[in-house]
């Protein structure tokens, strides 16, 4: 008997299109303060994630989906470290960083494991699922701060060792196809005075607004002197933030580090494809009709391919159309 399966088939992928786009623009909430997890180099951003989370635009459906499955395998990756036998202690634990009784950072450390061989003392850790795509280019601390999206994983790690007292912590990586990689982050002080510095500039912005009624452009902390920051910013496409000598607005936030790497990957290998494509041209014409040709250390074999192209009708003259990057 044969079944015409299309309109099941349309159903499903349509109810999970509609499930994707009903929680991935809830996943916004009210935050107090800067989290751990969503830290910035700018504390006018933070600043303003806190004042205007809800302006903050949701992680794309096709992100959130992928972060949805990050976290169900990265849950897992925990359950079989503890049946390996490791010794995890204090998963999920929340914390908060108080200055003068004022917090100003919170975020939850995923786990502390403990390794008695180098000390009792347990170490903080933070597991994290990559994309295989990435993985690869993911090996030192100083490859995550090269990385515009993954640098907030060294910032994360930076505040766990402040909240922890600690000078070590563990980044514990999967790429979703069963590999592992462990990077160990070591406390960098100049770059954690930084951090607990912006969130404190963060915190105290925002009460001047909501508490002392000072408007906005005068409480807010100075621009940012990394202007790459600004280029991608949520905050300066939502109009919220007007840094000098930048256009405001005009422009679309795609924060997908999927979608960055194949910019990076393209600017690569851009030069090294025109030249393929010319050294290809020029060798297709060269040995036409031969079909084994030795050349120095190279035997460079041919063949001919006939393709059946079906007729096509007359297409209209006139302009195409096509996009360019």
């Amino acid at each position: 008997m044969s079944y015409n399966l299309e309109p099941l088939i349309t159903d499903i992928l349509t109810k999970k299109a509609q499930f994707l786009e009903k929680h991935h623009s809830s996943a916004q909430w009210p935050r107090r303060n800067p989290i751990a997890s969503d830290l910035s180099e700018c504390a006018r951003q933070e600043a303003l994630a806190v004042l205007h989370w809800e302006e903050k635009p949701p992680l794309p459906p096709s992100l959130y989906s992928r972060l949805q499955e990050g976290r169900e395998h990265e849950n897992r990756l925990l359950a079989v470290l503890l049946e390996m036998g490791a010794e995890l202690s204090d998963l999920q634990r929340s914390f908060e960083y108080a200055v003068k009784g004022r917090r100003i950072l919170s975020g939850k450390v995923d786990a502390f494991i403990r390794y008695r061989a180098i000390r009792d003392r347990p170490i903080s850790m933070e597991v994290k699922t990559i994309s295989p795509f990435i993985f690869p280019r993911l090996n030192t601390m100083e490859d995550l701060l090269r990385h515009r999206f993954f640098r907030r994983y060294a910032f994360q790690l930076q505040a766990y060792m402040i909240l922890n007292n600690d000078d070590i912590s563990l980044l514990v990586m999967e790429n979703l196809l069963g590999e592992l990689k462990v990077i160990p982050v070591e406390l960098d002080y100049d770059l954690a005075e930084q951090i607990l510095a912006r969130c404190e500039q963060a915190v105290l912005a925002v009460e001047k607004v909501q508490k002392d009624g000072i408007p906005e452009a005068d409480a807010l902390p100075p621009y940012t002197e990394n202007f790459t920051t600004c280029q991608t910013c949520w905050a300066k496409a939502a109009g919220l933030c007007h840094p000098p000598n930048s256009e405001d607005g005009g422009f679309e936030i795609l924060d997908d580090p999927i979608v960055e790497e194949l910019i990076q990957q393209r600017l690569e290998n851009q030069v090294a494809a025109r030249a393929f494509n010319r050294a290809d041209t020029k060798l297709k014409a060269l040995f036409q009709g031969k079909s084994r040709v030795v050349v120095g250390d190279y035997l460079v074999t041919g063949e001919e391919k006939i393709r059946d192209i079906k007729p096509q009708p007359a297409k209209p003259g006139g302009p195409q159309k096509s996009w360019s990057l």
